[in-house]
């Protein structure tokens, strides 16, 4: 039950995130290249590990519904988290040259899909936990 509630916590800031980075796309583009500092990297590495257990954990052990893909979404929350956290130059060596270096209304226009994304994303985790794990037993 308490897994279930992180997972509803984690989906909705999730979403609020997307909703963010759809409304205010110009704020999100102005703090950008501070995030991509190492230290911010490193911070953002932690908690996406974090997140990455959790959700893990819950897809494991089917605490949620749609739990294939809180599964596949920990592991790849896990995976990520540990690039940021263990080698941060690589994230800015890839992120710089082909997402920061682009025209203002490209740039506008990836943070609006991301955005969208994100809000798909945690619609999809709210429901997860919403409705629970797997019915078992006889009717």
């Amino acid at each position: 039950m308490v897994i279930r509630r992180i997972v509803l916590v984690i989906g909705a800031l999730i979403a609020l995130i997307g909703l963010s980075q759809i409304a205010a796309a110009n704020w999100w583009l102005r703090i950008m290249p501070s995030i991509m500092q190492t230290r911010e990297l490193r911070i953002l590495g932690i908690a996406a590990l974090v997140v990455g257990v959790v959700l893990t954990f819950a897809g494991i052990r089917r605490l949620v519904g749609l739990w294939g893909f809180v599964l596949v979404l920990g592991v790849l929350m896990l995976v990520g988290g540990a690039v940021m956290l263990l080698n941060p130059a690589w994230i800015k060596d890839t992120v710089n040259p082909y997402f920061l270096n682009r025209p203002h209304n490209a740039l506008i226009q990836m943070a609006w899909a991301g955005g969208a994304a994100r809000v798909l994303i945690g619609a999809l985790l709210i429901s997860a936990a919403s409705r629970g794990g797997p019915r078992t037993g006889a009717r």
